[in-house]
């Protein structure tokens, strides 16, 4: 657990789990049989998910490009 992707790896999984909480939001209004809601709470509520989701995102880019130097180009 010590390699830069594996390190990557753990904290996009992280991110992964902070998006996820997004849909208990959105689980929560629709059991509570609160269809609509306004565009500002929406935005406020989700903006953290949504943050992490852009976040996860972009390591598992950087995570993909890792891999491929390291499939590449194994001896540097």
């Amino acid at each position: 657990m010590h390699g830069s992707c594996n390190v990557m790896i753990a904290v996009e999984a992280f991110c992964e789990i902070l998006h996820q909480s997004g849909h208990l939001i959105t689980a929560y209004f629709v059991y509570r049989g609160e269809y609509f809601i306004s565009a500002q709470r929406c935005f406020d509520l989700q903006m953290i998910p949504n943050f992490f989701m852009n976040v996860g995102n972009f390591l598992n880019l950087c995570i993909g490009i890792d891999r491929l130097f390291a499939f590449l180009y194994p001896l540097l």
